[in-house]
């Protein structure tokens, strides 16, 4: 992903949460930096690549932590920066939560029809 005027980005996205976020500057160097789950959801947003997660992460499948950190970042451009800071952990945790529930419902709903 190359948003306009800004350097290449590469994003890797960790499976128990948090993820690599890669800067690849036009010298041939690499920045990367480790951010923890809600710190990498803050980071896509005041990077203003909320519409572009889904293809910064394309190469990850849709469970339930990743229907979560999706969700994040599609609520957090509506949000001011004071209130970004003090929910996005909370917010990620609640949807990975509710995810999860749901994850689990459908997965015995298949071994077991309802």
């Amino acid at each position: 992903m190359t948003p306009e005027g800004k350097d290449r980005i590469l994003l890797h996205r960790f499976p128990g949460g948090g993820g690599l976020l890669t800067y690849c500057k036009d010298d041939g160097c690499f920045v990367h930096t480790l951010n923890t789950e809600s710190g990498l959801i803050r980071k896509i947003d005041a990077l203003q690549l909320c519409m572009h997660a889904a293809d910064l992460l394309v190469a990850e499948p849709m469970a339930a932590n990743a229907a979560a950190f999706f969700g994040c970042v599609a609520i957090l451009p509506f949000l001011t920066d004071s209130e970004k800071n003090a929910s996005t952990y909370a917010l990620n945790q609640a949807l990975r939560s509710a995810a999860g529930k749901r994850w689990q419902r459908d997965v015995a709903c298949q071994a077991h029809p309802c």
